[in-house]
């Protein structure tokens, strides 16, 4: 049985993601390509400024493990 999710607004804190949780399991999937892309940047120690955008992160909950993962990569490299 499919749930559908109704009303679906930034309301009250994590339930967006909750009724979003489809668009988690896709950017957890996607990580080691985007891991991979941020490998073949080459940041060094010299490398002073790095952007990234999240579009549509909404609350934060589907896509900040990425986020953080992607700044450890980083940091690291």
């Amino acid at each position: 049985m499919t749930q559908q999710a109704d009303n679906i607004t930034m309301s009250e804190g994590g339930l967006y993601s909750l009724a979003t949780i489809g668009a988690k399991d896709v950017i957890d999937i996607a990580a080691d390509r985007v891991l991979q892309a941020v490998h073949s940047l080459k940041c060094d120690a010299s490398t002073t400024q790095f952007t990234m955008a999240d579009m549509g992160c909404a609350d934060g909950g589907t896509s900040l493990s990425m986020i953080e993962r992607v700044l450890q990569a980083v940091h690291k490299d």
